[in-house]
């Protein structure tokens, strides 16, 4: 793992197909998720945590990770009492990162390190934490609120559909109009 700025961020996805230039700060580019050029579909997140990390691993599988995937973490501050930086902190060192989470937001996983990007996924889910993943091939993006929904974003439809598909199968993740 690799862990990198908000600028890196920004560079990485522009470097792997995601135009961020016109985003003069990641703010923006938040903003502007769902992407209007990107299929997308939004879904409930779910209340249990075990849906949670079923959720988790469900979109990892769907992934496969075939490519490096980016695991950028924002909003940790939004609800205090639900999240605990601290354990996130050790994750992250046990994983060879020693930047603050201010600092380095951003983690880049190789496909050895399914794992660990699901471990931060999972992390962020549970405390309630913005979590944006993109593998660079931009097959799968998700972007989950703190708000507690979850965007998921393809290049393929086909895929989006499929991923939306299971998603809904399971019963827990309910499909929000876009």
């Amino acid at each position: 793992m690799k862990s990198i700025s908000e600028k890196d961020c920004l560079a990485w996805l522009d470097s792997h197909g995601l135009p961020t230039r016109q985003y003069a700060t990641p703010n923006h580019l938040f903003s502007d998720i769902p992407f209007k050029h990107i299929g997308a579909a939004r879904f409930t997140l779910p209340k249990d945590s075990g849906q949670k990390v079923a959720l988790a691993r469900g979109i990892f599988f769907q992934l496969k990770l075939e490519s490096t995937v980016l695991v950028w973490l924002r909003n940790w501050a939004v609800w205090p009492s639900s999240g605990h930086v601290p354990l996130v902190r050790r994750l992250r060192q046990a994983m060879g990162c020693d930047k603050p989470l201010e600092a380095e937001p951003g983690h880049l996983f190789d496909p050895t390190e399914t794992d660990d990007a699901l471990s931060l996924l999972i992390a962020s889910l549970e405390f309630s934490w913005d979590c944006f993943i993109a593998d660079a091939s931009q097959k799968l993006m998700c972007f989950a609120s703190h708000d507690e929904f979850l965007i998921i974003m393809s290049t393929s439809e086909p895929f989006l559909s499929q991923v939306g598909s299971v998603l809904e199968s399971a019963k827990w993740c309910q499909r929000l109009p876009k």
